[in-house]
């Protein structure tokens, strides 16, 4: 009876234990967590063996290949979390939230954080200087070293490793013992968190509350991937070197540029706008892990 209930009745739904909820997303959490923890490690012994143990040389090398390892650690730990559910004859699909979206809610959001990054950025650009040049320093770290690990670790995987533990193991989890908006802050606080920067943190907190909304609102991961991979794609710019171009193309690269953060802030609250329009048949004030807590 109370199965019929539920399909009759969608806003009615058995919440969770917190406790337990909570328990779930946090082992998920610690998976991800010591998981890179133990390869980054095990990387930078390594490679203060093979300098001889000058800790400078090995250093130098870890930082070096930190988009490498950054690369690796996520296809071993959505490796391990896919033959876990394979163990538990759980469907990856169902697992992921793998759910199909329409092409074009997944456009909208790829556009949506491309016109999210260039808003953060002119945000950012009215920070004190001593702050902003404090992110700015931190921000070169990230981009040491060859320009295609970081293409693939922070523009590829980034987005689809982040996406499934915060939003489709984490969110989903508290939401069923929280309801939704609840559980998006919390999971959006430790995904703020862990990017250690408080500028990281701070806009990491706001655009990971807009990622668990795209989530929850489509009921599948694949969207809130498409803006992550969006917002972080923006960054390859900076690997343009405009500088030897053209006297003409460096004039139609900064236009281009100028124009793009002034159409930022309008561009964003559209693309939010169409997309809450398009996701309206999908969105439900049910938890979005309900379907799996069942």
């Amino acid at each position: 009876m109370l199965n019929n209930e539920i399909k009759i009745n969608k806003n009615y739904y058995p919440r969770a234990p917190l406790i337990s909820a909570l328990l779930y997303a946090v082992l998920y959490f610690l998976f991800y967590y010591i998981a890179r923890v133990i390869i980054f490690n095990a990387a930078y012994i390594y490679f203060v063996s093979a300098c001889g143990g000058d800790l400078e040389a090995g250093e130098k090398m870890y930082f070096d290949n930190a988009n490498m390892l950054s690369l690796i650690s996520g296809i071993v730990i959505l490796a391990l979390l896919a033959v876990f559910f394979a163990f538990r004859k759980k469907k990856l699909s169902t697992a992921f939230y793998l759910n199909k979206s329409r092409a074009s809610v997944i456009l909208i959001c790829f556009f949506a954080g491309i016109a999210l990054n260039f808003m953060t950025t002119l945000i950012i650009s009215y920070l004190p200087p001593s702050l902003l040049e404090s992110y700015e320093d931190a921000s070169s770290v990230t981009m040491q070293g060859e320009s295609l690990w970081y293409i693939l670790a922070a523009v590829v995987m980034a987005p689809i490793l982040e996406e499934v533990i915060f939003r489709a193991m984490m969110l989903s989890r508290i939401s069923t013992a929280t309801g939704n908006v609840l559980a998006i802050i919390l999971s959006s606080a430790v995904f703020g968190a862990v990017h250690g920067h408080i500028v990281w943190s701070t806009y990491a907190f706001i655009l990971g509350c807009f990622l668990g909304t795209v989530f929850v609102r489509t009921r599948s991961v694949k969207a809130s991937i498409a803006t992550h991979f969006g917002f972080n794609i923006v960054s390859l710019i900076s690997y343009i070197n405009i500088e030897s171009a053209s006297q003409i193309m460096q004039t139609l690269f900064n236009t281009a540029m100028s124009l793009c953060y002034s159409l930022s802030v309008p561009l964003s609250i559209t693309f939010v706008i169409v997309l809450f329009h398009e996701t309206a048949d999908t969105a439900s004030p049910m938890p979005v892990g309900f379907e799996g807590q069942l």
